[in-house]
């Protein structure tokens, strides 16, 4: 399943379950506290996750505009 399919019902990106959505009403009438491992549940839990390798590179790219921007900002004032 897609993540533009299930990020509108409340399974955010890499911040759990946000509060008062359809994802976490489900949870809390199906689960509670706890979610079975292998469930349907945490499959789609685990796909709206980005990789850890991914978020580095996303704040690796961030610092290099942050600086590239800093620098040409630099030169133009001398």
């Amino acid at each position: 399943m897609g993540r533009w399919v299930v990020r509108p019902l409340g399974f955010g990106n890499n911040t759990g379950i946000e509060r008062g959505s359809f994802a976490a009403d489900y949870q809390s009438v199906n689960y509670g506290g706890y979610i079975p491992r292998g469930s349907y549940f945490s499959e789609i839990q685990s796909e709206t996750k980005i990789p850890f390798y991914a978020r580095v590179l996303q704040i690796g790219v961030g610092i290099l505009l942050i600086r590239s921007f800093y620098t040409h900002a630099q030169s133009g004032l001398a």
